[in-house]
Protein backbone atom coordinates (compact mmCIF):
# COMPACT_ATOMS: atom_id res chain seq x y z
CA UNK A 1 0.00 0.00 0.00
CA UNK A 2 1.28 3.65 -0.69
CA UNK A 3 2.35 5.82 1.94
CA UNK A 4 1.77 9.48 0.80
CA UNK A 5 3.42 12.89 2.17
CA UNK A 6 0.63 15.50 3.14
CA UNK A 7 1.92 18.60 1.10
CA UNK A 8 -0.94 17.59 -1.57
CA UNK A 9 -4.25 18.85 -1.20
CA UNK A 10 -7.02 18.38 -3.44
CA UNK A 11 -10.98 16.96 -3.59
CA UNK A 12 -9.84 13.23 -4.88
CA UNK A 13 -10.24 11.73 -1.11
CA UNK A 14 -13.17 10.46 -0.04
CA UNK A 15 -12.49 10.15 3.98
CA UNK A 16 -11.04 13.31 6.46
CA UNK A 17 -8.10 14.77 6.10
CA UNK A 18 -4.81 13.03 8.00
CA UNK A 19 -4.70 14.13 11.44
CA UNK A 20 -8.20 15.25 11.79
CA UNK A 21 -10.68 13.49 14.55
CA UNK A 22 -11.64 10.14 12.67
CA UNK A 23 -13.27 7.30 13.23
CA UNK A 24 -11.71 4.61 15.52
CA UNK A 25 -14.10 1.84 14.43
CA UNK A 26 -16.53 0.02 11.49
CA UNK A 27 -19.43 1.78 12.94
CA UNK A 28 -18.18 5.13 12.64
CA UNK A 29 -18.11 6.59 16.39
CA UNK A 30 -15.80 9.48 16.19
CA UNK A 31 -12.80 9.91 18.81
CA UNK A 32 -11.10 13.29 18.74
CA UNK A 33 -6.74 12.41 18.36
CA UNK A 34 -5.37 14.41 20.74
CA UNK A 35 -1.47 13.83 19.45
CA UNK A 36 0.44 17.04 18.53
CA UNK A 37 1.57 16.80 14.91
CA UNK A 38 5.27 18.35 14.11
CA UNK A 39 7.22 17.79 11.09
CA UNK A 40 6.19 15.43 8.36
CA UNK A 41 3.16 13.53 8.48
CA UNK A 42 3.11 10.52 5.83
CA UNK A 43 -0.53 9.01 4.58
CA UNK A 44 -1.30 5.33 4.30
CA UNK A 45 -3.89 4.81 1.17
CA UNK A 46 -5.63 1.61 -0.11
CA UNK A 47 -3.99 1.37 -3.69
CA UNK A 48 -6.87 -0.24 -5.00
CA UNK A 49 -9.69 2.38 -4.11
CA UNK A 50 -7.75 5.18 -2.73
CA UNK A 51 -9.56 5.29 0.38
CA UNK A 52 -7.45 6.90 3.62
CA UNK A 53 -6.07 4.05 6.16
CA UNK A 54 -3.55 5.83 8.18
CA UNK A 55 -1.02 7.87 9.09
CA UNK A 56 2.73 8.30 10.12
CA UNK A 57 3.07 11.41 12.05
CA UNK A 58 5.79 13.39 13.37
CA UNK A 59 8.51 12.54 10.87
CA UNK A 60 10.89 13.86 8.52
CA UNK A 61 11.71 14.09 4.97
CA UNK A 62 13.70 11.11 3.49
CA UNK A 63 15.40 9.39 0.76
CA UNK A 64 12.64 6.17 0.14
CA UNK A 65 13.49 2.90 -1.34
CA UNK A 66 12.24 -0.57 -1.65
CA UNK A 67 14.16 -3.11 0.04
CA UNK A 68 14.17 -6.80 -1.13
CA UNK A 69 11.10 -8.05 1.00
CA UNK A 70 8.69 -5.31 -0.68
CA UNK A 71 9.47 -2.62 2.35
CA UNK A 72 9.50 0.75 2.53
CA UNK A 73 12.66 1.87 3.58
CA UNK A 74 13.69 5.87 4.27
CA UNK A 75 17.22 7.22 5.03
CA UNK A 76 17.60 10.53 6.94
CA UNK A 77 20.22 12.40 8.44
CA UNK A 78 19.71 14.07 12.13
CA UNK A 79 22.46 16.72 12.30
CA UNK A 80 21.67 17.02 15.63
CA UNK A 81 25.05 15.95 18.24
CA UNK A 82 22.81 15.38 21.13
CA UNK A 83 23.12 11.68 20.91
CA UNK A 84 25.14 8.51 22.17
CA UNK A 85 27.48 9.21 19.43
CA UNK A 86 27.90 13.33 19.54
CA UNK A 87 27.78 13.47 16.33
CA UNK A 88 25.50 13.70 13.05
CA UNK A 89 23.80 10.73 12.87
CA UNK A 90 22.25 8.30 9.39
CA UNK A 91 19.17 6.75 10.20
CA UNK A 92 17.27 3.85 8.61
CA UNK A 93 13.64 4.09 9.13
CA UNK A 94 10.79 0.71 8.14
CA UNK A 95 7.78 1.02 7.21
CA UNK A 96 6.33 -1.89 7.67
CA UNK A 97 7.82 -1.99 11.72
CA UNK A 98 6.23 1.11 12.09
CA UNK A 99 2.78 -0.10 11.29
CA UNK A 100 3.49 -3.61 13.44
CA UNK A 101 4.63 -1.59 16.20
CA UNK A 102 2.00 1.01 16.39
CA UNK A 103 -0.57 -1.19 15.89
CA UNK A 104 -0.27 -3.99 17.92
CA UNK A 105 1.59 -2.59 20.89
CA UNK A 106 3.10 -4.39 23.29
CA UNK A 107 1.93 -7.55 20.94
CA UNK A 108 4.03 -8.02 17.65
CA UNK A 109 2.99 -10.85 15.98
CA UNK A 110 0.79 -9.40 13.35
CA UNK A 111 0.74 -6.42 10.65
CA UNK A 112 -2.58 -5.28 10.68
CA UNK A 113 -2.79 -1.25 9.66
CA UNK A 114 -5.08 -0.16 11.82
CA UNK A 115 -8.00 2.12 10.03
CA UNK A 116 -7.52 6.03 10.83
CA UNK A 117 -4.42 4.81 12.90
CA UNK A 118 -2.17 7.49 14.51
CA UNK A 119 1.55 6.06 14.16
CA UNK A 120 4.54 7.57 16.04
CA UNK A 121 7.20 8.24 13.19
CA UNK A 122 9.43 6.73 15.41
CA UNK A 123 7.81 3.62 15.94
CA UNK A 124 10.09 2.30 12.58
CA UNK A 125 13.30 4.09 13.37
CA UNK A 126 15.88 0.61 12.88
CA UNK A 127 19.26 2.05 14.21
CA UNK A 128 21.23 4.90 13.84
CA UNK A 129 24.75 5.59 12.89
CA UNK A 130 27.48 7.98 13.62
CA UNK A 131 28.26 10.17 10.39
CA UNK A 132 32.22 11.78 9.48
CA UNK A 133 32.50 14.81 10.41
CA UNK A 134 36.59 15.26 8.88
CA UNK A 135 38.40 13.31 6.19
CA UNK A 136 42.39 13.07 6.98
CA UNK A 137 42.10 15.18 9.66
CA UNK A 138 39.95 18.38 8.39
CA UNK A 139 37.02 19.06 8.92
CA UNK A 140 33.91 18.66 6.01
CA UNK A 141 32.14 21.40 4.67
CA UNK A 142 29.00 20.41 6.26
CA UNK A 143 27.14 17.35 7.27
CA UNK A 144 27.04 14.53 4.64
CA UNK A 145 23.55 13.90 3.34
CA UNK A 146 22.21 11.10 1.18
CA UNK A 147 23.17 12.18 -2.24
CA UNK A 148 20.69 11.87 -5.36
CA UNK A 149 22.97 9.45 -6.43
CA UNK A 150 21.07 6.87 -5.07
CA UNK A 151 21.59 3.27 -2.71
CA UNK A 152 22.54 0.78 -5.05
CA UNK A 153 24.29 -2.52 -4.16
CA UNK A 154 23.22 -2.23 -0.67
CA UNK A 155 25.42 1.33 -0.53
CA UNK A 156 23.96 4.79 0.20
CA UNK A 157 25.74 7.44 -1.61
CA UNK A 158 26.23 10.41 0.43
CA UNK A 159 28.14 13.62 -0.04
CA UNK A 160 29.18 16.99 1.52
CA UNK A 161 30.04 19.74 -1.11
CA UNK A 162 31.88 23.31 -0.10
CA UNK A 163 29.29 25.39 -3.10
CA UNK A 164 30.14 29.30 -4.18
CA UNK A 165 26.06 29.42 -4.55
CA UNK A 166 25.23 27.32 -7.49
CA UNK A 167 28.76 26.39 -8.40
CA UNK A 168 31.41 24.22 -7.16
CA UNK A 169 34.25 26.15 -4.20
CA UNK A 170 36.67 23.65 -5.68
CA UNK A 171 35.93 20.07 -3.83
CA UNK A 172 32.82 17.66 -2.71
CA UNK A 173 33.43 15.01 -0.02
CA UNK A 174 31.57 11.18 -1.18
CA UNK A 175 31.04 8.70 0.79
CA UNK A 176 29.82 5.50 0.47
CA UNK A 177 27.58 3.89 3.64
CA UNK A 178 26.26 0.31 4.75
CA UNK A 179 22.34 0.50 3.37
CA UNK A 180 21.81 -2.39 6.41
CA UNK A 181 24.01 -0.95 9.25
CA UNK A 182 25.05 2.33 8.00
CA UNK A 183 28.77 1.55 8.77
CA UNK A 184 30.96 3.53 6.49
CA UNK A 185 32.46 1.70 3.84
CA UNK A 186 34.69 4.67 1.96
CA UNK A 187 35.14 8.26 1.55
CA UNK A 188 37.32 10.56 -0.44
CA UNK A 189 37.68 14.25 -1.70
CA UNK A 190 36.25 14.89 -5.07
CA UNK A 191 38.70 18.26 -6.67
CA UNK A 192 36.55 20.24 -8.99
CA UNK A 193 37.98 23.67 -10.65
CA UNK A 194 36.54 26.53 -8.66
CA UNK A 195 32.90 28.13 -10.15
CA UNK A 196 32.40 24.58 -11.93
CA UNK A 197 28.73 23.11 -12.25
CA UNK A 198 28.56 19.82 -11.92
CA UNK A 199 25.80 16.84 -11.34
CA UNK A 200 26.04 13.11 -9.42
CA UNK A 201 23.63 10.85 -12.06
CA UNK A 202 22.37 7.97 -9.78
CA UNK A 203 23.83 4.31 -9.76
CA UNK A 204 22.84 1.50 -11.23
CA UNK A 205 24.93 -1.61 -12.43
CA UNK A 206 27.34 -0.22 -9.34
CA UNK A 207 27.92 3.40 -10.99
CA UNK A 208 27.62 6.05 -10.10
CA UNK A 209 28.39 8.97 -12.41
CA UNK A 210 29.47 13.07 -12.25
CA UNK A 211 28.36 15.47 -15.28
CA UNK A 212 30.70 18.66 -15.05
CA UNK A 213 28.44 21.39 -17.18
CA UNK A 214 31.15 23.16 -17.92
CA UNK A 215 33.15 20.50 -20.40
CA UNK A 216 30.03 18.67 -20.62
CA UNK A 217 31.83 15.13 -19.92
CA UNK A 218 30.76 12.70 -17.90
CA UNK A 219 33.18 10.30 -15.69
CA UNK A 220 31.96 6.97 -13.76
CA UNK A 221 32.82 5.93 -10.15
CA UNK A 222 31.91 2.85 -8.10
CA UNK A 223 29.07 2.85 -5.73
CA UNK A 224 31.03 0.15 -3.70
CA UNK A 225 34.40 1.67 -3.35
CA UNK A 226 34.26 4.88 -4.69
CA UNK A 227 36.80 3.92 -7.24
CA UNK A 228 37.12 5.84 -11.07
CA UNK A 229 36.01 3.03 -13.49
CA UNK A 230 35.88 5.42 -16.87
CA UNK A 231 35.62 8.23 -18.23
CA UNK A 232 35.28 11.17 -18.95
CA UNK A 233 33.33 10.81 -22.07
CA UNK A 234 32.26 14.04 -24.08
CA UNK A 235 28.61 14.16 -24.58
CA UNK A 236 26.98 14.76 -28.01
CA UNK A 237 24.23 17.48 -29.02
CA UNK A 238 24.69 19.85 -25.96
CA UNK A 239 22.00 22.78 -26.56
CA UNK A 240 22.92 26.28 -24.99
CA UNK A 241 19.82 26.32 -22.77
CA UNK A 242 21.21 23.33 -21.10
CA UNK A 243 23.62 25.40 -18.44
CA UNK A 244 19.74 26.52 -16.80
CA UNK A 245 19.44 24.35 -13.99
CA UNK A 246 21.27 21.60 -14.25
CA UNK A 247 20.25 18.32 -15.66
CA UNK A 248 17.85 15.83 -13.86
CA UNK A 249 18.36 12.16 -14.54
CA UNK A 250 16.60 8.69 -13.24
CA UNK A 251 18.44 5.06 -13.45
CA UNK A 252 16.99 1.52 -14.10
CA UNK A 253 17.91 -1.53 -15.34
CA UNK A 254 21.96 -0.47 -16.20
CA UNK A 255 21.17 2.64 -17.77
CA UNK A 256 21.09 6.20 -16.51
CA UNK A 257 18.67 8.58 -18.86
CA UNK A 258 19.57 12.56 -17.83
CA UNK A 259 18.36 15.81 -19.79
CA UNK A 260 18.40 19.54 -19.38
CA UNK A 261 16.36 22.42 -20.06
CA UNK A 262 17.99 22.34 -23.61
CA UNK A 263 15.68 19.73 -24.55
CA UNK A 264 18.54 17.01 -24.83
CA UNK A 265 17.72 13.53 -23.58
CA UNK A 266 20.85 11.06 -23.40
CA UNK A 267 20.79 7.34 -22.16
CA UNK A 268 23.91 6.03 -20.70
CA UNK A 269 25.10 2.60 -19.80
CA UNK A 270 26.56 3.00 -16.55
CA UNK A 271 28.78 -0.08 -16.56
CA UNK A 272 30.99 0.95 -19.61
CA UNK A 273 30.70 4.27 -20.27
CA UNK A 274 29.03 4.01 -24.09
CA UNK A 275 26.22 6.82 -24.63
CA UNK A 276 23.26 4.52 -25.86
CA UNK A 277 21.61 6.65 -27.87
CA UNK A 278 20.45 10.36 -27.65
CA UNK A 279 17.65 12.61 -28.91
CA UNK A 280 16.00 15.93 -28.07
CA UNK A 281 12.64 17.18 -28.05
CA UNK A 282 12.64 18.87 -31.43
CA UNK A 283 13.05 15.75 -33.27
CA UNK A 284 10.43 14.04 -31.28
CA UNK A 285 7.88 16.24 -31.23
CA UNK A 286 8.46 18.69 -33.78
CA UNK A 287 9.88 22.37 -33.77
CA UNK A 288 9.14 24.57 -31.47
CA UNK A 289 8.06 27.59 -33.40
CA UNK A 290 7.18 31.10 -31.50
CA UNK A 291 5.26 28.58 -29.10
CA UNK A 292 7.69 28.58 -26.62
CA UNK A 293 10.74 31.83 -26.33
CA UNK A 294 13.62 29.39 -26.43
CA UNK A 295 13.26 27.63 -30.06
CA UNK A 296 13.13 24.46 -28.28
CA UNK A 297 10.85 22.74 -25.92
CA UNK A 298 12.31 22.80 -22.71
CA UNK A 299 12.76 20.40 -20.11
CA UNK A 300 13.26 21.41 -16.25
CA UNK A 301 11.05 19.34 -13.89
CA UNK A 302 11.55 19.85 -10.20
CA UNK A 303 12.37 16.11 -9.71
CA UNK A 304 13.30 13.17 -11.80
CA UNK A 305 11.45 11.25 -14.72
CA UNK A 306 10.05 7.60 -14.50
CA UNK A 307 10.82 4.60 -16.15
CA UNK A 308 8.52 1.71 -16.13
CA UNK A 309 7.36 -0.56 -19.07
CA UNK A 310 10.42 0.10 -21.13
CA UNK A 311 10.00 3.41 -21.77
CA UNK A 312 11.34 6.72 -20.08
CA UNK A 313 8.30 9.20 -18.95
CA UNK A 314 9.50 12.84 -18.73
CA UNK A 315 7.25 15.81 -19.24
CA UNK A 316 8.16 19.62 -21.37
CA UNK A 317 8.46 22.52 -19.66
CA UNK A 318 9.61 24.86 -17.27
CA UNK A 319 9.33 25.91 -13.73
CA UNK A 320 8.64 28.81 -11.53
CA UNK A 321 5.45 29.33 -14.18
CA UNK A 322 3.43 31.67 -15.31
CA UNK A 323 3.47 31.93 -18.17
CA UNK A 324 2.20 28.62 -19.28
CA UNK A 325 3.40 27.93 -23.38
CA UNK A 326 1.43 26.62 -25.86
CA UNK A 327 2.30 22.87 -27.06
CA UNK A 328 3.65 21.37 -24.32
CA UNK A 329 3.94 17.20 -23.79
CA UNK A 330 3.75 14.46 -21.67
CA UNK A 331 6.69 12.19 -23.90
CA UNK A 332 6.78 8.62 -23.36
CA UNK A 333 10.05 7.55 -24.61
CA UNK A 334 11.31 3.78 -26.37
CA UNK A 335 14.63 2.81 -23.72
CA UNK A 336 15.82 1.26 -26.19
CA UNK A 337 16.19 3.36 -29.14
CA UNK A 338 14.97 6.73 -27.68
CA UNK A 339 12.48 7.44 -30.11
CA UNK A 340 8.74 8.28 -29.02
CA UNK A 341 6.01 5.94 -28.39
CA UNK A 342 3.19 8.37 -27.59
CA UNK A 343 2.95 12.00 -26.16
CA UNK A 344 -0.23 14.06 -24.62
CA UNK A 345 -0.70 17.51 -23.61
CA UNK A 346 0.37 18.21 -20.89
CA UNK A 347 2.50 20.62 -18.71
CA UNK A 348 3.79 19.44 -16.12
CA UNK A 349 7.22 20.56 -14.17
CA UNK A 350 6.06 19.52 -10.47
CA UNK A 351 7.42 16.09 -10.56
CA UNK A 352 8.14 12.72 -12.38
CA UNK A 353 4.87 10.85 -13.05
CA UNK A 354 4.41 8.52 -10.53
CA UNK A 355 3.96 4.73 -11.59
CA UNK A 356 2.00 1.32 -10.15
CA UNK A 357 0.80 -1.52 -11.76
CA UNK A 358 0.74 -0.43 -14.84
CA UNK A 359 -0.83 2.86 -14.62
CA UNK A 360 0.96 6.14 -14.44
CA UNK A 361 -0.45 9.03 -12.09
CA UNK A 362 0.83 12.68 -13.60
CA UNK A 363 -0.70 16.30 -12.73
CA UNK A 364 -1.17 18.51 -15.91
CA UNK A 365 -0.90 22.24 -14.90
CA UNK A 366 -2.62 23.08 -18.11
CA UNK A 367 -6.11 22.52 -16.33
CA UNK A 368 -5.05 21.41 -12.73
CA UNK A 369 -5.85 18.07 -12.73
CA UNK A 370 -4.42 14.83 -12.03
CA UNK A 371 -4.75 12.44 -14.83
CA UNK A 372 -4.18 8.19 -14.48
CA UNK A 373 -2.39 6.90 -17.55
CA UNK A 374 -2.60 2.94 -18.35
CA UNK A 375 -4.64 0.67 -20.46
CA UNK A 376 -8.56 0.60 -19.99
CA UNK A 377 -11.10 -1.81 -19.61
CA UNK A 378 -13.60 -1.92 -22.45
CA UNK A 379 -17.03 -3.05 -23.41
CA UNK A 380 -18.37 -4.75 -26.81
CA UNK A 381 -21.80 -5.48 -27.99
CA UNK A 382 -23.38 -7.10 -30.62
CA UNK A 383 -26.26 -7.91 -32.16
CA UNK A 384 -27.86 -10.31 -34.73
CA UNK A 385 -31.48 -10.44 -36.58
CA UNK A 386 -33.18 -12.89 -34.52
CA UNK A 387 -36.54 -13.39 -37.03
CA UNK A 388 -36.81 -14.32 -40.91
CA UNK A 389 -33.28 -15.70 -40.79
CA UNK A 390 -32.75 -18.33 -43.69
CA UNK A 391 -29.94 -20.21 -44.94
CA UNK A 392 -30.66 -18.38 -48.39
CA UNK A 393 -29.93 -14.78 -47.49
CA UNK A 394 -27.33 -12.96 -46.40
CA UNK A 395 -27.90 -10.88 -42.38
CA UNK A 396 -25.88 -8.12 -41.00
CA UNK A 397 -24.23 -8.48 -37.61
CA UNK A 398 -23.95 -5.11 -35.40
CA UNK A 399 -22.71 -3.71 -32.19
CA UNK A 400 -20.36 -1.35 -30.46
CA UNK A 401 -16.94 -1.24 -28.44
CA UNK A 402 -16.81 1.21 -25.47
CA UNK A 403 -14.15 2.51 -23.61
CA UNK A 404 -15.41 2.22 -19.83
CA UNK A 405 -12.41 3.21 -17.93
CA UNK A 406 -13.24 5.00 -14.62
CA UNK A 407 -12.46 8.58 -16.58
CA UNK A 408 -15.52 7.57 -19.29
CA UNK A 409 -17.60 7.72 -16.39
CA UNK A 410 -17.14 10.97 -14.92
CA UNK A 411 -20.16 13.52 -15.57
CA UNK A 412 -18.35 15.65 -18.58
CA UNK A 413 -17.22 12.77 -20.41
CA UNK A 414 -20.63 10.79 -20.05
CA UNK A 415 -22.74 13.77 -21.20
CA UNK A 416 -20.17 14.54 -24.07
CA UNK A 417 -20.98 10.68 -25.48
CA UNK A 418 -24.27 9.78 -24.05
CA UNK A 419 -24.10 6.31 -26.13
CA UNK A 420 -20.78 5.75 -24.85
CA UNK A 421 -17.29 6.52 -25.13
CA UNK A 422 -15.64 4.74 -27.98
CA UNK A 423 -12.51 3.16 -28.70
CA UNK A 424 -10.21 3.93 -31.35
CA UNK A 425 -7.00 2.77 -32.33
CA UNK A 426 -3.73 3.58 -31.00
CA UNK A 427 -2.72 5.90 -34.05
CA UNK A 428 -5.44 8.23 -33.17
CA UNK A 429 -5.16 8.10 -29.18
CA UNK A 430 -3.26 11.20 -28.92
CA UNK A 431 -5.56 13.37 -30.51
CA UNK A 432 -8.58 11.98 -29.55
CA UNK A 433 -8.13 11.84 -25.61
CA UNK A 434 -6.66 15.76 -26.09
CA UNK A 435 -10.44 16.03 -27.26
CA UNK A 436 -11.91 13.70 -24.64
CA UNK A 437 -10.37 15.31 -22.07
CA UNK A 438 -8.73 18.59 -22.21
CA UNK A 439 -11.34 20.37 -24.76
CA UNK A 440 -9.14 19.87 -28.09
CA UNK A 441 -10.65 20.00 -31.75
CA UNK A 442 -11.78 16.44 -32.40
CA UNK A 443 -9.37 15.24 -34.71
CA UNK A 444 -11.12 14.39 -38.43
CA UNK A 445 -8.83 11.10 -39.14
CA UNK A 446 -9.97 8.64 -36.02
CA UNK A 447 -9.95 5.05 -37.09
CA UNK A 448 -11.35 2.41 -34.77
CA UNK A 449 -10.37 -0.74 -33.36
CA UNK A 450 -10.51 -4.85 -34.73
CA UNK A 451 -13.32 -6.83 -33.61
CA UNK A 452 -13.44 -10.81 -34.62
CA UNK A 453 -16.25 -12.16 -35.24
CA UNK A 454 -17.39 -16.26 -34.82
CA UNK A 455 -19.98 -18.69 -34.24
CA UNK A 456 -20.87 -21.68 -32.83
CA UNK A 457 -23.22 -23.76 -35.12
CA UNK A 458 -25.94 -25.85 -34.72
CA UNK A 459 -23.08 -29.44 -35.34
CA UNK A 460 -20.89 -27.73 -32.69
CA UNK A 461 -18.27 -26.41 -34.77
CA UNK A 462 -16.69 -22.89 -33.78
CA UNK A 463 -15.49 -20.88 -36.17
CA UNK A 464 -14.24 -17.58 -37.50
CA UNK A 465 -16.86 -15.83 -40.21
CA UNK A 466 -14.52 -12.48 -40.16
CA UNK A 467 -13.23 -9.75 -39.18
CA UNK A 468 -14.16 -5.83 -39.44
CA UNK A 469 -13.46 -2.21 -37.67
CA UNK A 470 -15.42 -0.05 -35.96
CA UNK A 471 -15.92 3.40 -36.97
CA UNK A 472 -15.26 7.17 -35.00
CA UNK A 473 -18.26 6.45 -33.20
CA UNK A 474 -17.41 3.31 -31.95
CA UNK A 475 -19.81 0.97 -34.07
CA UNK A 476 -19.05 -1.75 -36.57
CA UNK A 477 -21.03 -4.35 -38.59
CA UNK A 478 -20.62 -7.37 -40.84
CA UNK A 479 -22.88 -9.02 -42.99
CA UNK A 480 -22.83 -12.79 -43.41
CA UNK A 481 -25.25 -15.51 -44.81
CA UNK A 482 -25.78 -18.50 -42.37
CA UNK A 483 -24.54 -21.76 -44.37
CA UNK A 484 -26.75 -24.42 -42.55
CA UNK A 485 -30.07 -24.34 -40.46
CA UNK A 486 -30.47 -24.49 -37.02
CA UNK A 487 -29.26 -22.50 -34.06
CA UNK A 488 -25.68 -20.46 -33.94
CA UNK A 489 -24.22 -18.75 -31.07
CA UNK A 490 -22.74 -15.36 -32.77
CA UNK A 491 -19.19 -14.30 -30.98
CA UNK A 492 -17.69 -10.80 -31.15
CA UNK A 493 -14.32 -10.11 -29.58
CA UNK A 494 -12.16 -7.40 -29.47
CA UNK A 495 -8.53 -8.57 -28.52
CA UNK A 496 -7.25 -5.17 -26.73
CA UNK A 497 -4.02 -3.10 -27.97
CA UNK A 498 -1.80 -1.17 -26.10
CA UNK A 499 -4.41 1.08 -24.97
CA UNK A 500 -7.62 -0.89 -24.14
CA UNK A 501 -7.80 -4.64 -22.36
CA UNK A 502 -9.48 -6.95 -24.89
CA UNK A 503 -13.60 -7.54 -24.10
CA UNK A 504 -16.19 -10.13 -25.84
CA UNK A 505 -19.70 -11.04 -25.71
CA UNK A 506 -22.65 -12.97 -27.79
CA UNK A 507 -25.50 -13.72 -29.14
CA UNK A 508 -28.12 -15.91 -30.51
CA UNK A 509 -29.98 -16.79 -33.72
CA UNK A 510 -32.14 -19.62 -35.39
CA UNK A 511 -31.21 -19.35 -39.69
CA UNK A 512 -34.71 -21.98 -41.22
CA UNK A 513 -34.67 -23.54 -44.45
CA UNK A 514 -36.45 -21.68 -47.07
CA UNK A 515 -38.53 -23.40 -49.83
CA UNK A 516 -38.54 -21.06 -52.90
CA UNK A 517 -42.07 -19.84 -53.67
CA UNK A 518 -42.79 -20.77 -57.51
CA UNK A 519 -44.54 -17.79 -59.58
CA UNK A 520 -48.50 -18.53 -60.50
CA UNK A 521 -49.29 -20.33 -63.78
CA UNK A 522 -52.75 -20.41 -65.64
CA UNK A 523 -55.09 -23.98 -65.70
CA UNK A 524 -56.96 -24.15 -68.61
CA UNK A 525 -60.93 -25.62 -68.35
CA UNK A 526 -61.47 -29.02 -69.59
CA UNK A 527 -63.55 -28.89 -72.81
CA UNK A 528 -63.63 -24.85 -73.85
CA UNK A 529 -63.44 -24.41 -77.62
CA UNK A 530 -61.05 -21.96 -79.13
CA UNK A 531 -61.93 -18.29 -79.34
CA UNK A 532 -63.41 -18.55 -82.37
CA UNK A 533 -65.84 -21.11 -81.49
CA UNK A 534 -66.73 -18.92 -78.72
CA UNK A 535 -66.97 -15.71 -80.43
CA UNK A 536 -69.06 -17.60 -82.69
CA UNK A 537 -71.04 -19.15 -79.77
CA UNK A 538 -72.23 -15.94 -78.53
CA UNK A 539 -73.06 -15.22 -81.59
CA UNK A 540 -75.78 -17.12 -81.62
CA UNK A 541 -76.64 -16.92 -78.47
CA UNK A 542 -77.61 -13.20 -79.12
CA UNK A 543 -80.05 -13.94 -82.52
CA UNK A 544 -81.43 -16.87 -80.17
CA UNK A 545 -82.68 -13.52 -77.81
CA UNK A 546 -83.29 -11.29 -80.67
CA UNK A 547 -85.87 -14.34 -82.14
CA UNK A 548 -87.38 -15.15 -79.21
CA UNK A 549 -88.12 -11.33 -78.29
CA UNK A 550 -89.45 -11.05 -81.57
CA UNK A 551 -91.93 -13.83 -81.15
CA UNK A 552 -93.47 -12.45 -77.73
CA UNK A 553 -94.00 -9.28 -78.99
CA UNK A 554 -95.75 -10.79 -82.15
CA UNK A 555 -97.82 -13.16 -79.29
CA UNK A 556 -99.04 -9.97 -77.08
CA UNK A 557 -100.27 -8.04 -80.48
CA UNK A 558 -102.38 -11.01 -81.45
CA UNK A 559 -104.41 -10.63 -78.34
CA UNK A 560 -106.01 -7.71 -78.65
CA UNK A 561 -109.28 -7.48 -80.70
Amino acid sequence: MPFGTTTLTGNLLTNPAPGVPQSSSAQGTLTTVTTTLTGTTYSMYDAVTGDYILSVVNGTGMTLTEDAGGNLIGYYVNASTANQYHEPTLNMWNSTQAVLIGSNSPVYWQWRPPQNGIIPFSDGIMWSMPLATSIAGAALPGTLSVNGGGIEDGVILMTSAYNLGEFSGGYQIEAGYNANTGAQLWITNRTEPENTEFKLLPATAGIYAEVNQNTNTVTGFSITTGAKEWGPITLPDVQSYTSVGGYQYVSAAGTCYFWGFGGTIYAINMATGVINWYTNTTVLTGPSGSDTPYSIWPIWTFTVGSVAGGELFVPEGHQYSPPLFNGAQQLAINCTNGQLVWSNLAFDVTSGPAISDGVMIAFNSYDNQIYAYGQGPTKISVNAPDVSVTTTAPITITGTVTDISAGSQQNAIAMNFPNGLPCVSDASMEGFMDAVYEQQPMPTNITGVPVTLSVLDSNGNYRSIGTTTTNALGHYSYTWKPDIPGNYTVYATFAGTDAYYGSSTSTGLYASISTPTQAPTATPLTGLASNNTLMYGIVAIIIVIIIIGAMLALLVTRKHP
